[in-house]
């Protein structure tokens, strides 16, 4: 039976509870957050993070884990969860809604996200550290900055205990590194006009994962087919659409077509070792 750890409203104040959290310059434009709980020889049970840049806006979270197993890919404020087999519908994202308490003008293309992250796991526990998420931010130079949120329990470790005012800042300098599509790429000036899409440089993206997790067992899962659904044949893509176009190229009036059905298809539910990564020929590095 799969034990199921949201978070806890009502927890008690912590002492003697040392946890870091980590930020790591990807140089690519991003960031990577992470914890380490070695001090403790246990894992946390569940995240309440603050994160804020100084200059630009946070354009992208994107979460290392998602769904069940030994990692934080339970996002209690959008999960969905089938009530008859408790498996999970999709598992959303960890970046808070703007209408929930604590976080009205925080989200995606704003200068600060709240993140909500828990675990579901059968005893598989998540490790003792690792990386949260990678956080893009849209320029350099800024100053990123990470802090637990009493509203959402600050840190919880296992015992209902609380962990708070645990912080840490990263000086990301002015990028001179190199783009994640190389400018000989067939697609590149497409990815130039559409904005330099991180999504494109998934490294299954050109497989049809549209948002770089893997759910489970699968890299192309229902989640990827919520996304693809909501971008095939509109004149107008929605917000992130383009990360739907698996081929790279625009068939008549479409960036997401039959084209990209096709390849979507033959990838969707397969295991890992059926879906392989796009030619990193076209690519300086992966994105997620």
């Amino acid at each position: 039976m799969k034990q199921v750890i949201l978070f806890i409203i009502l927890v008690l104040a912590g002492s003697g509870f040392s946890l870091n959290l980590t930020l790591t310059d990807a140089n690519d434009g991003s960031v990577l957050l992470g914890y380490d709980a070695n001090s403790e020889g246990k894992p946390p049970v569940c995240f309440g993070l603050k994160v804020t840049v100084d200059a630009g806006v946070i354009s992208a979270v994107t979460p290392t884990f998602a769904g069940y197993g030994p990692g934080f890919g339970v996002f209690p404020g959008t999960i969905t969860i089938d009530p008859n087999t408790g498996e999970i519908v999709n598992p959303g994202s960890p970046v808070a809604l703007p209408y929930e308490r604590g976080a009205a003008g925080t989200g995606i293309d704003t200068n600060s996200v709240i993140l909500e992250l828990g675990t579901i796991h059968d005893g598989n526990k998540p490790g003792l550290a690792g990386t949260l998420a990678r956080i893009t931010v849209s320029q350099r130079p800024c100053t990123l900055c990470v802090a637990t949120d009493p509203i959402r329990g600050n840190i919880v470790m296992p015992g209902q205990t609380a962990i708070k005012d645990v912080n840490a800042c990263i000086f990301l300098e002015s990028s001179g590194s190199q783009e994640c599509v190389k400018s000989t790429a067939p697609f590149y000036a497409d990815w130039i006009q559409w904005g330099k899409p991180a999504c494109w440089c998934y490294q299954r993206n050109c497989r049809g994962d549209i948002d770089g997790i893997k759910s489970g067992l699968y890299w192309v899962s229902a989640t990827d087919l919520g996304l693809f659904r909501q971008a095939f044949n509109k004149l107008n893509l929605p917000s992130n659409g383009i990360c739907a176009d698996n081929n790279r190229t625009k068939s008549g009036p479409y960036w997401v077509c039959s084209l990209d059905l096709d390849i979507f298809r033959q990838y969707f539910n397969k295991p890992e070792t059926n879906v392989p990564s796009c030619d990193i020929g076209y690519y300086n590095f992966w994105t997620n």
